[in-house]
Protein backbone atom coordinates (compact mmCIF):
# COMPACT_ATOMS: atom_id res chain seq x y z
CA UNK A 1 0.00 0.00 0.00
CA UNK A 2 1.49 3.17 -0.76
CA UNK A 3 2.19 5.64 1.54
CA UNK A 4 1.35 8.51 0.74
CA UNK A 5 -2.62 7.39 -0.52
CA UNK A 6 -3.62 7.42 3.37
CA UNK A 7 -3.02 9.87 6.47
CA UNK A 8 -0.66 7.71 8.49
CA UNK A 9 -3.03 7.32 10.98
CA UNK A 10 -5.44 5.52 8.67
CA UNK A 11 -2.75 3.48 7.46
CA UNK A 12 -1.39 2.09 11.06
CA UNK A 13 -4.87 1.70 12.13
CA UNK A 14 -5.31 -0.41 8.47
CA UNK A 15 -1.91 -2.47 8.92
CA UNK A 16 -2.78 -3.02 12.50
CA UNK A 17 -6.12 -2.89 13.47
CA UNK A 18 -8.51 -4.22 11.01
CA UNK A 19 -8.85 -7.77 10.06
CA UNK A 20 -7.27 -8.97 7.28
CA UNK A 21 -9.73 -9.12 3.72
CA UNK A 22 -11.94 -7.38 5.86
CA UNK A 23 -11.70 -4.20 3.36
CA UNK A 24 -10.16 -3.27 -0.63
CA UNK A 25 -7.96 -0.15 -0.07
CA UNK A 26 -7.76 2.51 -2.96
CA UNK A 27 -9.81 1.55 -6.28
CA UNK A 28 -10.83 3.56 -8.72
CA UNK A 29 -13.77 1.56 -10.01
CA UNK A 30 -15.81 -1.24 -7.90
CA UNK A 31 -17.90 -3.14 -9.47
CA UNK A 32 -20.98 -4.35 -6.50
CA UNK A 33 -23.00 -7.74 -7.25
CA UNK A 34 -26.09 -8.37 -5.70
CA UNK A 35 -28.32 -11.66 -6.05
CA UNK A 36 -31.93 -12.15 -5.29
CA UNK A 37 -35.00 -14.51 -6.42
CA UNK A 38 -35.76 -11.13 -8.62
CA UNK A 39 -32.45 -11.69 -10.22
CA UNK A 40 -28.77 -10.09 -9.98
CA UNK A 41 -27.75 -6.36 -9.89
CA UNK A 42 -24.50 -5.23 -10.89
CA UNK A 43 -23.69 -1.34 -9.98
CA UNK A 44 -20.29 -0.06 -11.66
CA UNK A 45 -19.07 2.49 -8.97
CA UNK A 46 -16.52 5.52 -10.08
CA UNK A 47 -14.93 6.33 -6.19
CA UNK A 48 -12.66 9.70 -6.64
CA UNK A 49 -10.03 10.17 -4.33
CA UNK A 50 -8.89 8.02 -1.88
CA UNK A 51 -11.21 5.79 -0.68
CA UNK A 52 -11.63 2.49 1.41
CA UNK A 53 -14.47 0.17 0.25
CA UNK A 54 -16.55 -2.71 2.32
CA UNK A 55 -17.94 -4.95 -0.11
CA UNK A 56 -20.40 -7.69 0.74
CA UNK A 57 -21.14 -6.37 4.28
CA UNK A 58 -23.40 -8.77 4.99
CA UNK A 59 -21.01 -12.09 4.50
CA UNK A 60 -18.15 -10.48 6.59
CA UNK A 61 -20.49 -8.74 9.01
CA UNK A 62 -19.54 -9.27 12.99
CA UNK A 63 -21.98 -7.04 15.16
CA UNK A 64 -20.95 -5.83 18.47
CA UNK A 65 -22.00 -7.80 21.50
CA UNK A 66 -23.74 -5.55 23.18
CA UNK A 67 -25.97 -4.93 20.44
CA UNK A 68 -29.62 -5.68 20.97
CA UNK A 69 -31.21 -8.61 18.69
CA UNK A 70 -34.51 -7.27 19.25
CA UNK A 71 -35.62 -7.85 15.54
CA UNK A 72 -38.27 -4.71 15.15
CA UNK A 73 -35.16 -2.99 15.27
CA UNK A 74 -33.00 -3.74 12.45
CA UNK A 75 -29.44 -3.32 14.82
CA UNK A 76 -28.85 -6.72 13.37
CA UNK A 77 -29.16 -5.92 9.45
CA UNK A 78 -26.73 -3.51 7.28
CA UNK A 79 -26.22 -2.47 4.08
CA UNK A 80 -24.85 -4.11 1.19
CA UNK A 81 -21.94 -2.14 0.33
CA UNK A 82 -19.60 0.80 1.83
CA UNK A 83 -17.62 3.48 0.85
CA UNK A 84 -15.50 5.52 3.09
CA UNK A 85 -13.88 8.72 0.74
CA UNK A 86 -11.92 11.28 1.38
CA UNK A 87 -11.97 14.38 -0.29
CA UNK A 88 -9.20 17.07 -1.70
CA UNK A 89 -9.78 19.20 1.22
CA UNK A 90 -9.52 16.36 3.45
CA UNK A 91 -12.45 15.83 4.45
CA UNK A 92 -13.58 12.07 4.98
CA UNK A 93 -17.54 11.30 3.61
CA UNK A 94 -19.57 7.68 4.48
CA UNK A 95 -21.21 6.23 1.57
CA UNK A 96 -24.13 3.32 2.01
CA UNK A 97 -25.56 1.59 -0.68
CA UNK A 98 -28.29 -0.71 -0.61
CA UNK A 99 -29.37 -2.69 -3.60
CA UNK A 100 -33.20 -3.68 -4.77
CA UNK A 101 -35.08 -4.65 -6.88
CA UNK A 102 -38.48 -3.24 -6.00
CA UNK A 103 -39.24 -0.55 -3.27
CA UNK A 104 -42.10 0.51 -1.79
CA UNK A 105 -43.69 0.81 1.81
CA UNK A 106 -42.12 -2.41 3.66
CA UNK A 107 -38.66 -2.15 1.29
CA UNK A 108 -38.36 1.69 2.49
CA UNK A 109 -38.79 0.98 6.31
CA UNK A 110 -36.18 -2.00 5.87
CA UNK A 111 -33.60 0.24 3.98
CA UNK A 112 -33.74 2.64 7.02
CA UNK A 113 -33.28 0.53 9.31
CA UNK A 114 -30.13 -1.19 7.89
CA UNK A 115 -28.88 2.12 6.82
CA UNK A 116 -29.54 3.62 10.63
CA UNK A 117 -27.48 0.31 11.32
CA UNK A 118 -24.54 0.55 9.34
CA UNK A 119 -24.36 4.10 10.04
CA UNK A 120 -23.80 3.61 13.99
CA UNK A 121 -21.56 0.38 13.07
CA UNK A 122 -19.28 3.09 10.41
CA UNK A 123 -19.16 5.58 12.92
CA UNK A 124 -18.19 3.32 15.31
CA UNK A 125 -15.32 2.05 12.08
CA UNK A 126 -13.94 5.12 11.57
CA UNK A 127 -12.78 5.12 15.48
CA UNK A 128 -10.74 2.46 14.72
CA UNK A 129 -9.50 4.38 11.62
CA UNK A 130 -9.00 7.29 13.76
CA UNK A 131 -10.98 9.41 11.47
CA UNK A 132 -14.12 11.88 12.05
CA UNK A 133 -17.38 11.30 9.83
CA UNK A 134 -19.70 14.69 10.53
CA UNK A 135 -23.23 13.65 9.96
CA UNK A 136 -23.38 16.20 6.68
CA UNK A 137 -21.13 14.28 4.85
CA UNK A 138 -23.26 11.07 5.04
CA UNK A 139 -24.94 9.66 2.09
CA UNK A 140 -27.24 6.80 0.92
CA UNK A 141 -27.81 5.45 -2.07
CA UNK A 142 -30.05 2.56 -3.29
CA UNK A 143 -30.46 0.61 -6.28
CA UNK A 144 -34.03 -0.28 -7.74
CA UNK A 145 -35.63 -0.87 -11.10
CA UNK A 146 -39.36 -0.48 -9.65
CA UNK A 147 -40.55 1.82 -7.13
CA UNK A 148 -44.30 1.17 -5.99
CA UNK A 149 -46.37 4.38 -5.39
CA UNK A 150 -48.50 2.28 -2.35
CA UNK A 151 -48.27 4.27 0.99
CA UNK A 152 -49.08 2.67 4.76
CA UNK A 153 -52.53 3.30 4.28
CA UNK A 154 -52.00 0.20 1.72
CA UNK A 155 -50.27 -1.58 4.03
CA UNK A 156 -51.33 -4.20 6.42
CA UNK A 157 -48.33 -4.17 8.75
CA UNK A 158 -49.49 -2.87 11.81
CA UNK A 159 -45.92 -2.66 13.33
CA UNK A 160 -45.10 0.17 10.96
CA UNK A 161 -47.52 2.48 12.53
CA UNK A 162 -45.47 2.98 15.59
CA UNK A 163 -44.15 5.70 17.18
CA UNK A 164 -41.18 6.70 19.60
CA UNK A 165 -43.67 7.43 22.88
CA UNK A 166 -44.49 10.64 23.14
CA UNK A 167 -44.04 10.99 19.47
CA UNK A 168 -46.53 11.87 16.29
CA UNK A 169 -46.44 9.55 13.61
CA UNK A 170 -45.23 10.76 10.30
CA UNK A 171 -45.10 7.86 6.85
CA UNK A 172 -41.92 8.29 5.75
CA UNK A 173 -42.40 7.16 2.60
CA UNK A 174 -42.69 8.19 -0.51
CA UNK A 175 -42.02 11.65 0.81
CA UNK A 176 -38.34 10.49 1.70
CA UNK A 177 -37.73 8.66 -1.34
CA UNK A 178 -38.73 11.03 -3.72
CA UNK A 179 -37.70 14.29 -1.64
CA UNK A 180 -34.22 12.56 -1.58
CA UNK A 181 -33.27 12.15 2.43
CA UNK A 182 -33.73 9.71 4.89
CA UNK A 183 -34.64 10.46 8.87
CA UNK A 184 -33.15 7.68 10.90
CA UNK A 185 -34.68 7.48 14.21
CA UNK A 186 -32.79 8.06 16.91
CA UNK A 187 -34.91 10.29 20.03
CA UNK A 188 -34.54 13.48 17.79
CA UNK A 189 -34.23 12.57 14.10
CA UNK A 190 -31.13 12.50 12.03
CA UNK A 191 -31.52 13.37 8.42
CA UNK A 192 -28.54 12.45 5.82
CA UNK A 193 -29.25 12.54 1.71
CA UNK A 194 -30.45 9.56 -0.46
CA UNK A 195 -29.74 9.50 -3.92
CA UNK A 196 -31.74 6.66 -5.85
CA UNK A 197 -30.16 4.79 -8.61
CA UNK A 198 -32.52 3.80 -11.20
CA UNK A 199 -31.41 0.37 -12.43
CA UNK A 200 -32.34 -1.38 -16.09
CA UNK A 201 -32.18 -4.41 -17.95
CA UNK A 202 -30.72 -4.70 -21.93
CA UNK A 203 -33.42 -7.86 -21.99
CA UNK A 204 -36.27 -9.03 -20.30
CA UNK A 205 -34.17 -11.62 -18.46
CA UNK A 206 -30.57 -10.04 -18.06
CA UNK A 207 -29.19 -8.22 -15.06
CA UNK A 208 -29.91 -5.28 -13.96
CA UNK A 209 -27.35 -2.08 -14.74
CA UNK A 210 -26.15 0.82 -13.42
CA UNK A 211 -23.52 3.42 -12.94
CA UNK A 212 -22.63 5.95 -10.20
CA UNK A 213 -19.88 8.65 -9.75
CA UNK A 214 -18.71 8.83 -6.26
Amino acid sequence: MPSFEYPSGVRFALENFIKAGYVELQKENYLFEEGTAEGASKLAAKVRGVNICICNVDAKHIKCPFVSEEKSLGLKKSVDHIIFQCDESGVWHLHLLEMKTTVGTLTWHDIKQKVRASYMDMKAFAVFLGIDIRNENIHAYTTFENAKSTTLADTTNPSLYKAPLGKEYTEPYPKEWNEGFINMDFDAPLRISHKKIQMTRSTPKAPLESSVII
